[in-house]
């Protein structure tokens, strides 16, 4: 039960990651002080155990992530498909015009839904956004003390 929620809240991260726990938006101070919540969501993409988040261990999670908000399983998330999901999250208003911004900046052929290619990219983007080290896995010491929005998720990483 506790996976299948943190996979719900983690495939709209980061479409309404700070809707889901404000505090974990912008992650201060030393290494061991992320929120609870990013530090279980840290562990569990993290198969291996070994304290990095490889890109292969964030695209597996990824993928697993999109087939559960893909609804009708047709290969695509769409955002009526996505709301049901943001709206258990973020029930504010504000909030969903967030994730609605963040999700038209990953549709980047402006179809309405989300393909794995548009996912790809955005996730390719973020994870090297989030590689502060750029030695190609995620530690907790990148994630510390920064913002965790990458500011442009629909465009090509470096």
């Amino acid at each position: 039960m506790i996976r299948s929620i943190l996979a719900v809240l983690a495939v709209i991260m980061p479409l309404a990651q700070a809707a889901a726990e404000p505090e974990a938006a912008t992650a201060r101070g030393p290494a061991g002080s992320l929120s609870l919540g990013m530090r279980m969501l840290f562990r569990l993409v993290d198969h291996d155990g070994n304290g990095a988040i490889s890109q292969g261990e964030a695209d597996r999670f990824l993928d697993g992530l999109f087939a559960q908000v893909d609804g009708n399983k047709d290969g695509l998330v769409s955002w009526p498909e996505m709301l049901v999901i943001v709206k258990g999250l973020a029930p504010a208003p504000a909030q969903q015009s967030e994730a609605r911004r963040t999700f038209d900046q990953v549709d980047r052929n402006r179809d309405g839904q989300i393909d794995g290619r548009e996912i790809n990219r955005a996730a390719t983007a973020h994870f090297r956004f989030l590689d502060a080290d750029g030695d190609g896995a995620i530690t907790v010491a990148d994630l510390a003390g920064r913002d965790l929005f990458a500011p442009a998720l629909g465009t090509p990483a470096p």
